[in-house]
């Protein structure tokens, strides 16, 4: 299942480079006009009559087919799961993140604490010894990438789909003063460290 994910999470990220190809396409030809993925929206895509567009919008197409079969299947299993039903209980985490998050970190008692799990997942900040002097920098971005990406998309999600909780109050504050990635990325390690106590307490989210 694990691979099963990652092979999605690849496709996904191939889509999504040939959707900003297209946008890119559209700007070069002076069309800057809001359009979705959907029906009528890859229609109008056609009735341009651009060919990279064309040529773009097919491998989405075909992209399309194996993301929505792997889909199925992760939902079927995110069903059947209860370390995922846990970690669905944060607003903004549906079946494939969920899923995603209990397969990348397994039996969470390997780690013996969040910070661990936080490092697994390449998000603890960098940190440069000058002499006496230490400072700390950016994430190392140094493990699992999966898990990196998971935490912050999820950030994103939980912004949107939650109204007050401990996490939204931590961006909010933090995006004030670092800017808004900075902060998605600092949230992203917070809930890291949410999810390894709602699986090691085996509780559900507490906003």
């Amino acid at each position: 299942m694990r691979e099963k994910l990652r092979r999605r999470a690849y496709l996904v990220w191939k889509r999504t480079g040939f959707k900003n190809k297209i946008k890119a396409n559209l700007a070069k030809h002076g069309v800057r006009r809001k359009f979705s993925y959907s029906k009528d929206g890859r229609e109008w895509l056609k009735s341009l009559r651009i060919e990279a567009v064309d040529d773009y919008l097919a491998i989405i197409e075909s992209l399309n087919n194996p993301i929505d079969r792997i889909e199925r299947e992760i939902k079927r299993e995110a069903k059947k799961d209860k370390e995922t039903e846990i970690v669905m209980t944060v607003p903004g985490i549906g079946f494939v993140w969920g899923l995603t998050f209990t397969t990348e970190i397994g039996n969470v008692n390997r780690f013996s604490g969040p910070e661990k799990l936080c490092s697994y997942a390449g998000m603890i900040p960098s940190t440069h010894q000058s002499g006496p002097m230490e400072r700390h920098g950016s994430i190392t971005k140094e493990g699992n990438r999966y898990l990196r990406w998971a935490a912050v998309e999820c950030t994103w999600s939980h912004l949107k789909h939650a109204e007050d909780t401990k996490l939204t109050r931590f961006y909010g504050k933090l995006a004030r003063k670092k800017g808004k990635q900075v902060a998605a990325v600092a949230t992203g390690r917070k809930l890291l460290v949410t999810l390894y106590w709602m699986l090691k307490r085996r509780e559900k989210f507490r906003p």
